[in-house]
């Protein structure tokens, strides 16, 4: 029968898992600041993990499979448990699926570790399992404890098979293994098996051009038996053919059922041209209430020395049963940032793993230069790919100080609270979030993280690391690789240990000094389209940042000129080339376009290529304040609303974070949702210059001459009559901001125009006064309620010209849908309406009433 509860050791515990609804999961791939991650997901079914590797899919040790192939596949080809009970004369496979009332299946999940459990009382036999990865080595394994318990009042004699049914040679690719894996066949090797630590990996590089090259990494797999203390290295089995015959379903292993392991062993094993298994045979007796346990290492390994260099680690139980717990340590130090304690332990423990989820989004930061110019590097993060977002390519990197790719909402969503839990970071997430906003406002899609460089014209390199190191010879070596550029604490760590350099003090210590000497660059790319929601996030770091340090606010917003803009050479089409006429209706596809000219431009420089320059991109580095940005998303995403004024327009090909919305920018959607959060900056810019009013803002000109006209919009439709005057608003805006986009899209100017504090308030309180007038009317509109999406259709429309097949359109007139409620809305809603209590309480009470309250659920 199914249950669900948590154990004395805090562990989530499910009862019978294999007949529970399947989930997916994975371990957190915290391999500790000095430790080479792996990537390990897992199911509640058969021995749990689902698949496992390096780096990303593209380097399984197993292969890679979606959720619901995981629960199917994962009883063939995952690990595998084969026992031959010699007392019955029967053979049977724990954690497969069982009818039987006399076999106790559970799944144990803990933050750092996930183990399983089966007891059968048919065979007298106990068996767990236990999975976690190993942390602060050289190379990345998953270690696999089983322990095996006779728990009958008989001697018991067993043969057991256990591993891995199919472990993958390193050099495929989950392209290669999913479309020419039969032909990949042909390249597949095992080495070094007579070493009992088998090396798995493709004897070449497999692709069909003239020059190959051999591979130095592999993939191994190491496996001991502990029995009354006494240690057996195990010789694998590592051809199929040994273990499961003609049987290629791999259901049962008709071999190992027929024949005694003593006779298999003596089999040729074929170690080539197969997809190899990798099997630990053990022959073993117990007595009554005896255990004995198999420890196997499954990992990779960048050369065959390293590897052989953990040799005697790898087979100690010590060793390993060290790691578990440094393992845990690890994570239990992350989480303790966040210990809490309440009269309900299920919440403290909550808020803990919350704060876990949180890190492996946003990263773990590590200060590497404190003062103004903070260095911060984020550690752990990755993109949320796993066996249900299969749709994501996640990376760890194999790296010491190991952080991933991910997308720009994950991340700022995930660092929100980074200044609370680490004060020490001061303004560094604001910074780098704000600096990657473009002059139109949108922002890149992927961050890949950070690089280092020398600062330029840096001196006193050479002699600060005649300092540092034991050895003077290694001075230029080091030197010419910091010189190199493309830094990152893991390749430092790495090149040092390589290349047998001492260090007088501990790395960080050695890294914290060098860092005066450094610069950073963040990789981020464009990635594809540009998402409405993505800039929401930063008034929420600023406002993090303010709770820790209000006093600093005017400095901040005002003083520090450091911030710049993100340049991309993905630019967003004018309405006249993105409105088409398709299958009878109107609809908007297709809306950015790669700029060869600016993309050239980009090429050009030398270094922070995707940093906006002046003189239209072809100056020095344009350098602002943090308020004169925020001045300028304000303006920009002010004239992005849709043919009502009420919602921000998906001009850009994609929606906000909710991706079942994809289709919604072809029917011209817009989200109120943004609307409630350009709302919601502007109450906070214009609370700010008025409480500074002796201070002055240097506006871009061309950002000034935006808002100027704005205002000139603005107070034409406040005198206007006509009856479709939001129509005729839409299109002076639409036309302002592609005049805007096109003035600025190789760079600003350089020239800039000051206006004080009042002047600014005053011109943003007449936006804004604009902006609540249409949300109160949607509001309205909607029954009390805050609306979220809108799209349109359009209602009168003229082709104005065709390019092969395809028709562009010029709409003359909209109609307005609107979409079913959603919560997003009423949550920024609260934020953008929050002085309004009383306002607030009231649709607070409607959405309780509403559909959007689950009355079963209560919430």
């Amino acid at each position: 029968m199914v249950r669900y509860y948590f154990d004395k050791n805090k562990r989530f515990v499910v009862e019978d898992y294999n007949n529970s609804k399947p989930f997916a999961s994975f371990l957190p791939g915290i391999a500790g600041k000095k430790g080479i991650p792996l990537w390990v997901f897992y199911v509640n079914r058969a021995q749990a993990i689902a698949s496992f590797g390096i780096a990303h899919k593209d380097n399984p040790i197993m292969e890679f499979h979606p959720a619901f192939r995981s629960y199917q596949v994962i009883f063939t080809h995952g690990f595998r448990t084969f026992v031959k009970d010699l007392s019955m004369d029967t053979f049977f496979e724990p954690f497969g699926k069982v009818v039987s009332d006399k076999v106790t299946q559970r799944m144990y999940i803990a933050r750092n570790e996930v183990e399983i459990e089966e007891i059968n009382n048919v065979h007298g036999l106990k068996t767990n399992i236990l999975y976690f990865i190993l942390p602060q080595e050289k190379l990345g394994a998953l270690i696999r404890i089983v322990k095996f318990q006779n728990i009958s009042n008989e001697v018991k004699r067993f043969e057991i098979l256990d591993g891995l049914s199919a472990l993958l040679p390193y050099g495929i690719n989950d392209y290669g293994l999913k479309h020419v894996g039969n032909t990949l066949k042909a390249w597949m090797e095992v080495y070094n098996l007579e070493n009992k630590m088998p090396v798995f990996k493709l004897r070449s590089t497999a692709e069909d051009v003239a020059a190959v090259s051999e591979f130095k990494e592999g993939n191994f797999y190491v496996s001991f038996k502990i029995q009354s203390g006494k240690k057996e290295l195990l010789m694998p089995l590592v051809d199929p053919d040994v273990v499961f015959g003609m049987n290629t379903s791999y259901i049962e292993p008709d071999v190992f059922i027929g024949s005694r392991l003593e006779n298999i062993r003596k089999m040729k094993q074929i170690t080539s041209n197969r997809v190899p298994c990798a099997f630990s045979p053990v022959e073993v007796t117990l007595q009554p209430g005896e255990e004995f346990y198999i420890y196997t290492v499954v990992g990779h390994t960048p050369d065959m020395n390293l590897l052989n260099e953990y040799a005697e680690r790898f087979s100690s139980q010590e060793y390993l049963e060290n790691k578990r717990k440094e393992g845990n340590k690890i994570i239990e130090e992350i989480v303790n940032d966040v210990w809490t304690k309440t009269s309900s332990d299920l919440f403290d423990e909550y808020a803990k793993q919350t704060y876990l989820d949180n890190i492996l989004r946003g990263g773990y930061p590590v200060v590497l230069r404190e003062g103004k110019d903070r260095l911060v590097y984020h550690i752990y993060s990755r993109k949320h790919g796993d066996l249900e977002r299969d749709y994501n390519y996640f990376v760890l990197l194999p790296e010491y100080y190991s952080s991933g790719n991910a997308n720009y909402r994950d991340v700022n969503q995930n660092r929100r609270e980074d200044v609370v839990f680490h004060p020490e970071i001061g303004n560094y997430n604001i910074r780098f979030f704000v600096n990657l906003i473009q002059p139109d406002g949108y922002n890149p899609l992927v961050i890949n993280g950070v690089r280092y460089r020398l600062k330029p014209e840096c001196e006193g390199v050479k002699e600060f690391l005649k300092a540092e190191l034991e050895n003077a010879e290694n001075v230029e070596k080091l030197f010419n690789f910091l010189s190199a550029g493309n830094l990152t604490p893991g390749k430092l760590l790495t090149f040092i240990e390589r290349q047998n350099v001492v260090l007088k003090k501990d790395f960080e210590e050695f890294l914290r000094n060098l860092a005066e000497y450094l610069e950073e660059e963040t990789d981020a790319v464009h990635g594809e389209g540009f998402w409405t929601d993505h800039w929401t996030y930063n008034l929420d770091l600023i406002e993090s940042y303010l709770a820790i340090y209000p006093d600093t606010k005017e400095e901040i917003l005002f003083d520090d000129k450091s911030y710049t803009y993100y340049d991309n050479a993905e630019c967003v089409l004018p309405r006249s080339k993105r409105y088409v006429f398709v299958d009878g209706k109107v609809r908007q596809y297709n809306s950015l376009y790669l700029d060869e000219e600016k993309k050239i431009l980009i090429e050009s420089r030398d270094k922070f290529k995707n940093v906006v320059r002046t003189n239209k991109g072809k100056g020095e580095i344009y350098r602002t304040t943090l308020i004169t940005k925020l001045v300028n998303l304000v303006a920009v995403k002010f004239a992005t609303t849709d043919p009502a004024g009420v919602g921000i327009e998906m001009e850009a090909g994609k929606p906000g974070w909710y991706d079942a919305l994809n289709g919604l920018p072809g029917l011209f959607g817009s989200s109120v949702a943004e609307s409630f959060e350009l709302l919601r900056l502007m109450n906070f810019i214009v609370e700010t210059v008025k409480e500074y009013q002796h201070r002055k803002v240097n506006l871009p000109v061309e950002v000034m001459e935006l808002i100027k006209k704005e205002v000139e919009v603005v107070d034409w439709y406040n005198a206007c009559n006509d009856a479709d005057k939001d129509f005729k608003y839409w299109e002076k805006m639409s036309d302002l901001r592609e005049a805007y986009r096109e003035d600025v899209k190789f760079g600003f100017l350089g020239e800039e125009i000051e206006i004080t504090a009042n002047e600014l308030a005053s011109v943003l309180e007449k936006l804004r006064a604009k902006l609540k007038s249409a949300l109160d009317k949607a509001i309205t509109e909607s029954n009390g309620m805050m609306p979220t999406y809108y799209y349109y259709e359009a209602e009168e429309y003229e082709i104005i010209s065709e390019v092969g097949n395809q028709k562009f359109v010029k709409v003359r007139k909209f109609r307005q849908k609107p979409m079913p409620y959603f919560l997003e809305g009423m949550v920024r809603g609260f934020k953008a309406y929050g002085n309004n209590k009383e306002f607030i309480k009231e649709i607070y009470k409607k959405v309780k009433s509403s559909e959007l309250y689950d009355k079963k659920l209560k919430m």
